[in-house]
């Protein structure tokens, strides 16, 4: 079969290209059945964490992409034992790199503390000038960017000063420089820090008004904004769930809401009750198909429905054939992202 020799070819000339895994996925699917195994086996060694991989997993237990695999239970504040924290990081750092005797992870040394940019975030925090401190501190975490040992200390500060955005960048890159593994082979208090879950009675409030997954929900939020509610990107979109102004205007109206501005999406309760508003729509237009309503919060559901009308209701097909790469790339990293808030928080 043709498609199969071209995926093939693909994966054996160019292992390192990026459409590896995607490579590996679809001679699973068109090849025959020892060669499916054996391709589809191969992607589970190579990034088990990855979509394809986890499509994989999916599709060998037979489990759902729709709304039936969600857990609607209340989700819970995770517990945060920071001498536990510092004990098993430093465990995990001292395998890989160098940690001088006595390093205490809990109190920010002063070649962190001393620095202009970190001073300055500092006192802009105080002032409540929440965006500015952010721009601030980034430049403390550029400084820090080869050091594993300062990436270490600023994600567990930043995120004292309850700065999980900047505490998850750090986190990540962390991992990064980790020559072993990735995040989800890190300890687990790594992990969290990387993948925060923040906001739990309204998650919980919110999905179970909707008929959703908080971890869904909160997996949303971490690809939308990394849980930062001053958050607002180059197109305006703003808050927790990045809810772009004419869509909250809308979102507003139709929950009958009076005296609303805009930036009300500023505010976590207002944001997240609008995201899972606007996630809980696309899941009942789009037949309660998790990754296709992804797909629309992204990219629109306009645009939602010419891809599946050319996909032909094939999922995987409908994936391949986003127009806007962006939006592929945005529901898979999103799947990701739910897969391990449930391996973490559930």
């Amino acid at each position: 079969m043709k498609a199969e020799k071209d995926w093939k070819a693909l994966v054996e000339k160019y292992p390192t290209s990026s459409y590896r895994d995607a490579g590996l996925y679809w001679v699973g699917q068109v090849g025959n059945k020892t060669i499916a195994q054996a391709s589809w086996d191969k992607l589970l060694e190579l990034n088990p964490h990855g979509y394809y991989a986890l499509r994989v997993q999916q599709i060998r237990s037979n489990g759902s992409l729709t709304g039936s695999r969600m857990v609607l239970d209340t989700i819970e504040a995770p517990n945060w034992d920071e001498e536990q924290v510092e004990a098993d990081i430093l465990a995990w750092l001292s395998g890989w790199t160098t940690v001088p005797t006595g390093t205490s992870l809990i109190d920010l040394p002063e070649s962190l503390a001393t620095r202009t940019d970190y001073r300055q975030g500092r006192r802009l925090l105080a002032a409540g000038m929440r965006r500015e401190a952010l721009a601030a501190y980034d430049g403390t975490r550029a400084a820090a960017w080869k050091d594993p040992l300062a990436l270490t200390h600023l994600a567990l500060d930043f995120r004292e000063q309850g700065l999980h955005g900047l505490a998850a960048r750090c986190a990540s890159r962390l991992v990064g420089l980790w020559p072993d593994g990735v995040v989800q082979d890190a300890p687990e208090a790594v992990q969290r820090l990387a993948y925060p879950l923040l906001y739990t009675d309204l998650l919980s409030a919110e999905a179970q008004a909707k008929d959703l997954d908080p971890l869904l929900l909160a997996a949303l939020i971490r690809q939308e904004s990394l849980f930062e509610p001053s958050a607002e990107s180059y197109a305006g979109a703003r808050g927790l769930g990045q809810v772009m102004p004419a869509t909250g205007e809308g979102i507003a109206q139709s929950l009958g809401m009076e005296g609303f501005h805009l930036d009300d999406l500023y505010r976590p309760a207002i944001s997240v009750r609008f995201c899972a508003f606007y996630l809980a729509g696309q899941m009942g237009r789009f037949d309660d198909q998790i990754l296709v309503a992804l797909a629309a919060y992204h990219g629109g559901p306009g645009n939602t429905i010419r891809w599946l009308e050319s996909s032909g209701d094939d999922l995987d097909l409908f994936v391949e054939i986003l127009t806007a790469p962006q939006s592929r790339i945005y529901l898979q990293r999103v799947y990701e992202q739910y897969i391990t808030y449930e391996t973490l928080y559930r």
